[in-house]
């Protein structure tokens, strides 16, 4: 596919419709997302130089708090754009790839801290990456198909609930460490509900923002404790 034909494509892709206090409420709110993945950032690698984790425990913290960072940079420039800009489009693909990218960014400290050395770590890692390959092809075929959305909404409930599929994997974990997990799971699957009515309901897409923060901070909090 030549860039003319990707550009065509693009322009046809419909946008949804918000206004313009909604896209300064969704813009602001994912802001905040940026700066809490740039504090933690910091934070894991200032721990890593404290304290001896192995490469792939360093490794797996900093793509985490990476792809918070990407995920809410996206986000926010998305809906901070004009509407009706190619640019707009060309972010709002991106953002729907980010999700992919953050879920199994989540997915690593948790198999690296703790499943070390156990085959749960290295299947749970395995079903992110192939969700994260098939999920971001389908979207850059067809962003706004069907079939694309279906399969979207089977791959968020499988990646994002691996590790409930994977029970006794769960069940190596502290207690209040899997609270946090899952609670964080809940508040990015209820999300989903509101994202699903929000282009004909106003401010819905708003509150679905505020679900997805939610659920990151509180699977940080359980990725913390977890470290």
């Amino acid at each position: 596919m030549t860039v003319a034909e990707i550009k065509e494509t693009l322009e046809k892709q419909p946008m949804p419709k918000y206004s313009s206090g909604e896209e300064t409420f969704n813009w602001i709110s994912h802001a905040i997302g940026i700066a809490v993945g740039l504090v933690m950032l910091g934070v894991f690698i200032t721990l890593s130089v404290l304290r001896s984790y192995s490469f792939w425990e360093n490794s797996a913290l900093i793509v985490y708090s990476l792809t918070i960072i990407i995920l809410y940079a996206t986000s926010t420039i998305y809906h901070a754009l004009p509407n009706n800009q190619i640019r707009k489009k060309i972010f709002r693909l991106l953002d729907h790839n980010t999700i992919y990218l953050l879920i199994a960014g989540t997915y690593a400290p948790i198999c690296a801290f703790a499943f070390p050395g156990t085959n749960y770590g290295f299947i749970i890692m395995v079903v992110q990456i192939i969700g994260l390959l098939i999920g971001t092809i389908m979207n850059f075929i067809n962003l706004n198909g069907k079939a694309t959305q279906i399969i979207t909404v089977a791959l968020y409930v499988v990646m994002g609930w691996s590790i409930v599929i994977f029970y006794p994997a769960m069940k190596m974990m502290p207690l209040n460490i899997i609270l946090f997990i899952l609670f964080g799971g809940i508040s990015y699957t209820l999300g989903v509900v509101f994202y699903a009515i929000g282009r004909k309901i106003k401010w819905m897409h708003s509150i679905f923002h505020l679900f997805v923060f939610l659920g990151t901070i509180l699977q940080l909090v359980g990725i913390v404790l977890l470290i």
